[in-house]
């Protein structure tokens, strides 16, 4: 009966996080751009988002996704149902990256799992996938009905939705350009990409789409926040904890399909959520600056005070006590 009770109480709060109204004192409103399947932190870090959203420490407002991949549209689906979200918004991209193996991706994989009579072992909210909005589109519409200097956007993967977005004009939906847009309602964007330790890396999100992450880190006109490359390799998040739960989630099912168990995974996205939800009390944070990216993906930071850009560095206590605190939060799933 207790378990029975912890889970009904726990659906039930997620549904309220995922759907309330905004208040006039409302938390920060959080938008999460994912490449949901290239790798599993991206998982992880929305286990975290709904979470934060169950807690009342966000409001999510929904995703997006710049993966062009319909497995990682199902597999979003799958997460929202899961989490007791169904009808949280979700904007994909067209025309936008993919990658050579996706049909062996970990979230193709969750999509096919059945259970033991056959039937797929998660359920799913939505019949088809191809009536799913424009990222862009849904962007601007989020935007335009949320408060001023209220959202907060969480970028894990590619940059084209947001370039896309920066580059928008006027609509039916709001008289604002998509720089206007963002100048008003944004607070802030916390990116996973890029690296700044000297090894001079070409990092896999920014490569992905170079000319929409060179406009995105070099024009957009509020503050962005980089997790880099070295910050979340530095941090490991333990496959035991994976291990050590007893009920198949899609997350704990993607993260087993992403790789041969036993293994550690960096803590990339996981890393930007943490910093996008309980501040920069964990971190260190570098002077402000720009942040060219190069004709082959490369990141260059600048100190500049007229800046938007900062990223994030951590000592080893403070890396320390970061994997701590995200194993932690990974261990509070509910019991279904």
């Amino acid at each position: 009966m207790k378990k029975t009770v912890l889970l009904l109480f726990s659906v039930a709060a997620l549904l309220c996080a995922c759907k309330q109204a905004p208040s006039k004192e409302e938390v920060a409103a959080v938008i999460f751009e994912t490449d949901m399947g290239n790798d599993v932190d991206d998982a992880l870090a929305a286990d975290m988002l709904f979470k934060y959203a169950a807690q009342g420490k966000i409001r999510l407002l929904g995703m997006g996704l710049n993966k062009d991949w319909e497995d990682s549209r199902e597999y979003l689906d799958i997460l929202n149902t899961w989490y007791g979200c169904p009808d949280l918004p979700v904007g994909v991209v067209h025309g936008g990256a993919s990658y050579a193996d996706d049909e062996n991706c970990y979230a193709s994989r969750v999509c096919r799992l059945k259970d033991a009579d056959g039937k797929p072992l998660f359920p799913r909210s939505k019949a088809e996938y191809a009536s799913l909005p424009d990222a862009v589109e849904l962007y601007r519409k989020l935007l335009s009905e949320s408060t001023d200097g209220t959202v907060d956007i969480v970028s894990v993967g590619f940059s084209t939705n947001l370039s896309r977005l920066l580059a928008s004009e006027p609509d039916d939906v709001s008289p604002l350009s998509g720089k206007k847009l963002i100048e008003g309602k944004v607070r802030r964007l916390v990116v996973m990409g890029g690296n700044f330790d000297g090894r001079k890396l070409t990092e896999f999100n920014i490569v992905k789409d170079i000319p929409s992450a060179k406009n995105v880190l070099e024009n957009w006109p509020t503050e962005v926040v980089i997790t880099p490359f070295e910050l979340g390799e530095r941090i490991l998040f333990p496959g035991s904890a994976i291990e050590e739960t007893a009920t198949p989630t899609p997350v704990t099912e993607g993260y087993k399909a992403f790789q041969a168990m036993p293994y550690d995974r960096p803590t990339w996205d996981l890393t930007a959520v943490l910093y996008a939800v309980e501040g920069p009390g964990w971190f260190t944070l570098s002077p402000t600056g720009r942040v060219e990216v190069t004709q082959d993906g490369g990141t260059i930071f600048s100190e500049d005070p007229d800046g938007k850009c900062k990223y994030l560095m951590v000592s080893d206590l403070q890396a320390d006590s970061i994997g701590k605190r995200l194993t932690e939060l990974f261990k509070e799933t509910y019991v279904r």
